[in-house]
Formats: C-alpha cells, sequence, structure tokens
C-alpha cells in the first residue's frame, strides 16, 4: 500500500473461531466506515498450537489483499514478543496495536488515532474505566491493581494504567518499545518506564469495554511468570 499512514498490529494466540469471525466483521466494519485513511492490519500469530486459525487467515487475505497481512510465528514469544515482531514489520508514521477481540470497540481505535494526528504526544495509551475492574476474574483483579499502584508510583502519577490492549505511538516510540526486554504480557509496563526516562509525551483516552467482553482467565503458572517478569522490570 503506497502512502500508508497507519499500521495496526493484532498478535493472536489459540484463538476461538467467533473471535476470528468478529475480527472480521471489525474489518469490514473499518473499511465501510471509512475513518481511517491508508492503514494496514498485521495479524501475528503467536505460535499457536491449534491450527483454527488457517483457514480464517486465508480468507482475510483473499477478501482483504490491500489492507491485511499476516506474519507467522513458528514458536510461542508471548503477548509483548509477538507485538514487538509486527511492529518490526511496520513502516508507517503512526503504529497500532491492538488485541484481536476490539475489546473496547472502533471508536477507541479512532479516538486513539485522532489523539497522536492532533496532538504532539509520542505515544497514546487506553485507560480502562472502572467498569472494567467489575468484569475481570478476581486473579486477574488483583495483579492488575498491583501493577497499576507500581506504575502510578514509579511514574509519579503521570500513569495509571499500562495493561490496556490498545496503544498508538509514533513512529520515534518504536525503537523505544523494541528496546524492551521483557515478551510477555507486562511488556506494556516496561515499555511506559523507559518511555517516562527518555521523557517521552504520553497522552490518553478513557476506555470502556464492550457489553460482551472475554477474559481469559489466567493459570496460576502463567501468574507466577508475571510476577517474576515483573520483579525482573523492577531491579533492572
Amino acid at each position: 500500500m503506497q502512502n500508508k499512514q497507519i499500521d495496526i498490529v493484532i498478535p493472536f494466540y489459540n484463538t476461538a473461531n467467533h473471535i476470528f469471525e468478529l475480527l472480521r466483521e471489525n474489518i469490514t466494519a473499518l473499511l465501510r466506515e471509512n475513518r481511517l485513511q491508508n492503514f494496514s492490519i498485521t495479524l501475528v500469530n503467536d505460535g499457536s498450537t491449534k491450527d483454527n486459525y488457517k483457514s480464517y487467515i486465508i480468507a482475510l487475505l483473499s477478501d482483504f489483499p490491500h489492507c491485511v497481512n499476516f506474519l507467522n510465528l513458528e514458536q510461542n514469544r508471548g503477548k509483548g514478543g509477538a507485538i514487538k515482531e509486527g511492529i518490526k514489520q511496520s513502516t508507517a508514521p503512526l503504529v497500532v496495536f491492538y488485541d484481536i477481540d476490539f475489546p473496547f470497540g472502533r471508536n477507541a481505535l479512532y479516538s486513539i488515532i485522532e489523539n497522536l494526528q492532533k496532538s504532539d504526544n509520542d505515544i497514546c495509551i487506553a485507560k480502562r474505566d472502572e467498569s472494567y475492574n467489575k468484569k475481570l476474574p478476581w486473579k486477574r483483579k488483583i495483579i492488575s491493581q498491583g501493577v497499576k499502584k507500581i506504575i502510578w508510583i514509579l511514574s509519579k502519577g503521570k500513569i495509571t494504567d499500562s495493561q490496556a490492549g490498545l496503544k498508538a505511538m509514533k513512529r520515534d516510540a518504536t525503537s523505544i518499545l523494541l528496546c524492551t526486554e521483557c515478551n510477555s504480557f507486562i511488556m506494556d509496563f516496561e515499555f511506559l518506564l523507559k518511555l517516562i526516562k527518555h521523557n517521552k509525551k504520553i497522552g490518553e483516552i478513557i476506555v470502556t469495554p464492550n457489553e460482551n467482553i472475554e477474559f481469559t482467565d489466567f493459570s496460576t503458572n502463567t501468574i507466577a511468570k508475571e510476577i517474576k517478569s515483573l520483579f525482573k522490570i523492577l531491579v533492572s
């Protein structure tokens, strides 16, 4: 695509069929609504062990050849690692990463891009409203609240939510993201701390979750890995 202005990176791992169908609906709506000019979507398979994604990817590439790209990672890198691999492929002035189910809807995507286009912010992040926390499984709620408090303290009150699955940045900020060491969900946390150290301007939009949002209930093993990654970032 010539004069591409926006790259949207969407990682996925062992995604259910109905989520791929929802993705198709959202891509169709993005094109119909025509509020984003010259955008592309890069779908990054993070080493899925289930192969149901293959037929959906083939169909999406066939039906949306001018805006959908696919990157296949043979081994699971973690969500943060998959995002970084997708961003390495990006070339547009604005880069976004978003969860595959568009958990905050398309309007949140439009708003976060508009924030960058109309400001001198280097990055804009989504801040989840209180209704999101009420929907979270209890284990994720405990982790979420803990990470929020830590990022608030370390950022001296500048950031209150580092983990929402929607962020947009200008090209210069991508080099900082690619310097992060963490490849899991906590990559966002490390990225924002690095942005603060580099005195980058961080904007924020408030987002509300979709009514039918679905959550992955982290296993005890996953939680332990995330906590270990968090402490590694804090002591580095």
